[in-house]
């Protein structure tokens, strides 16, 4: 009974404590301690990006940034009646010394009102330290350290007796003054930070994309897309200490969480191949026909076309991400910089889209194989004309001829027996009109027409790649789901991701999301783009030895008549068994003629003649002789 009676009563004074006065007493409390604790973040590193053969694309590099507790610091403590101030000088001159620190600006800090009580201050500002920079201060303390040890050993070797007390007296003051310099050095850290490296600095950094600095997604590249996975968790350092500690008397951490890694189909060498010989074009023809850059832009992607994974992707005016300032919501010419031409740029692809209108045309069953066409320069749409590149007409043109030789004329006729609704339905079904998907930021979907607001004319223009829009990567993949037989895959960077201690998180083979073409209307195109290589408007283009197929585009810009063009190449190798699709853009080329497709015939000619062997992709054909057209370059047009 007497035990039941006390924890009855104990009860009643945990109710009486929590409940009744439990809201003054957490107001007592944190008013004593409001000033002893401090908490701060403790950065995660990001993952890592690797390319597929484990080159490190971006990675994080520890530095940090050196932080005071000027209220830690700027303490008083008595001595006696008399209340000093014994851990500011000291400290200061510490930092002074090891850092070159404004001793004088830091010292205005302990009588600022507004600045005096925190537990928080940069010192250098955004000036971060290497790791062995912010050695240099344990190695400042060490020293005096050692002295007091050197002073103590000395003056245990001097004889406590009347004879030496003068000796002792000065040993021990001069101990004495090392032990304080030593104990008023209190209340300096190091804040852990990751500052993003890119090794290859602007190589890739279109795909890669750079953090923003509030680290939120900037809005473009694997940074971005993959903000989440790569961010990891961050940990947080409680500290206690007392009014009368000379430092922190108790610290609590709670480890950070290193961000995933990303593994890339990106290939670094290649990569630096096609970057390569963009930037070769670009000066080869600046400021060559007019004063003004080679292009407006180049664009180039690498793909695999036999699982969407791209292996390359590069564009003129790259940046370097190591010396590129922290991006801003807003900034518009900094975002301007950042996008990705190849996934964020529409404009109207001109005739490397026919494949996709004859596909439409065989799978419809509204041509077959077999079918001609009478091109004679020209269709009527009420009182417009619409030319063929051959203004006297091609004559009498089979199917294939009708992409081989980029006959307008013929497509215009195919898409007339194709129909609104049928082209419409298989341009969506190809593709365009909508985000791919690919895992980048900025990628934008392109404008189609609407079947029931397209007129005849439209629908003609259409059918060879005029008023309507779209995206690189969108072409790249429709064209890739000829090469490979009619299989569409979602385009991706990604392969895999693991954990920062190696686990594979998740991984990526290629998704397979729909089929565009049988594989027999396939073939038929794939015939006839290695016609257009062979001995069509693509034979530019062709690698002497191996077999390819391949598709040229000269679509005039708008407003038409005004001699601006964007010219292009899209073609796949080898032709049985193709391994590697590669598209290239050419915006308003720096020439007197725009409407030339044999430059970017050429960057992708000198692009494959490199990556082919680096890929193991052995000739397939015999050599041709040499003649003028293998002999030609961007370099001797």
């Amino acid at each position: 009974m007497a035990v039941l009676l006390v924890f009855i009563c104990l009860i009643g004074r945990i109710f009486y404590i929590d409940v009744v006065k439990g809201r003054e007493y957490q107001s007592r409390v944190l008013e004593n301690t409001r000033n002893m604790f401090v908490q701060s973040a403790i950065a995660a590193s990001r993952g890592e990006i690797l390319d597929a053969n484990g080159n490190i694309l971006a990675n994080s590099v520890k530095k940090y940034r050196l932080i005071i507790d000027i209220k830690l610091i700027g303490q008083t403590v008595k001595d006696g009646d008399t209340e000093t101030t014994p851990y500011i000088e000291p400290t200061l001159r510490a930092l002074g010394g090891v850092y070159g620190a404004d001793t004088e600006e830091l010292r205005k800090l302990f009588t600022d009102e507004q600045k005096k009580n925190l537990h928080y201050y940069s010192v250098l500002g955004r000036q971060l330290l290497t790791v062995s920079e912010a050695d240099k201060f344990s190695l400042y303390k060490a020293v005096l350290d050692e002295q007091i040890k050197v002073q103590q050993d000395a003056l245990e070797e001097i004889p406590d007796d009347e004879e030496h007390a003068a000796e002792r007296m000065a040993a021990e003051l001069k101990l004495s003054g090392v032990q304080r310099e030593r104990r008023g050095i209190v209340g300096v850290s190091f804040e852990e930070v990751y500052v993003r490296y890119y090794p290859f600095g602007a190589l890739g950094a279109g795909v890669i994309g750079i953090p923003s600095g509030s680290g939120e997604p900037s809005g473009y590249g694997l940074e971005s897309y993959y903000n989440d996975e790569l961010s990891g968790q961050e940990g947080r350092r409680y500290s206690y200490w007392s009014e009368n500690a000379s430092d922190y008397i108790q610290r609590s951490i709670i480890e950070p969480e290193a961000g995933n890694t990303l593994v890339t189909s990106l290939d670094i060498n290649i990569e630096r191949a096609v970057q390569g010989e963009i930037d070769r074009f670009m000066e080869l023809y600046d400021n060559y026909a007019e004063e003004r850059a080679a292009a407006d832009h180049v664009g180039a992607i690498v793909m695999n076309p036999q699982n969407g994974r791209i292996l390359a992707m590069a564009a003129d005016g790259s940046y370097d991400p190591n010396t590129m300032a922290e991006t801003k919501e807003g900034d518009t010419e900094m975002l301007q910089v950042l996008a990705n031409y190849c996934i964020s740029a529409g404009y109207e692809p001109g005739s490397t889209i026919k494949p996709v209108t004859v596909a439409a045309a065989l799978e419809t069953g509204s041509v077959s194989e077999d079918d001609h066409f009478m091109c004679d320069g020209f269709e009527m749409f009420d009182e417009t004309k619409i030319k063929c590149a051959e203004e006297d007409g091609h004559g009498l043109l089979a199917l294939r001829q009708a992409i081989s030789y980029s006959c307008n004329d013929s497509i215009m006729q195919i898409a007339a027996k194709t129909g609104k609704e049928n082209l419409c339905r298989y341009q969506h079904v190809f593709g365009f009109g909508a985000r791919t998907g690919i895992d980048l930021s900025g990628e934008a979907s392109g404008i189609l027409f609407r079947e029931d607001e397209m007129s005849n004319m439209e629908l003609a223009t259409a059918s060879f790649g005029q008023g309507i829009n779209c995206t690189m990567i969108q072409e790249a993949a429709a064209i890739a789901s000829i090469a490979n037989g009619g299989s569409w895959y979602r385009p991706s960077v990604v392969q895999e991701i693991r954990s920062a201690d190696g686990a594979v998180l998740s991984a990526n083979g290629g998704v397979l999301e729909k089929k565009t073409v049988s594989s027999a209307n396939a073939e038929i195109i794939r015939e006839a783009m290695r016609d257009a290589v062979e001995t069509g408007t693509a034979r530019y283009a062709k690698v002497n030895g191996y077999s390819m197929g391949g598709k040229t585009g000269t679509a005039e810009k708008l407003p038409r008549g005004q001699g601006d063009y964007l010219v292009s190449f899209i073609g796949f190798v080898p032709y049985e068994d193709p391994q590697v699709l590669i598209y290239v853009v050419v915006d308003e080329p720096n020439l007197a003629a725009q409407d030339d497709s044999r430059f970017p015939q050429w960057i992708a000619r000198n692009i494959l003649k490199q990556i082919l062997p680096y890929l193991e992709i052995e000739p397939d054909e015999e050599l041709m002789p040499e003649n003028e057209i293998l002999l030609s370059d961007i370099d001797h047009p």
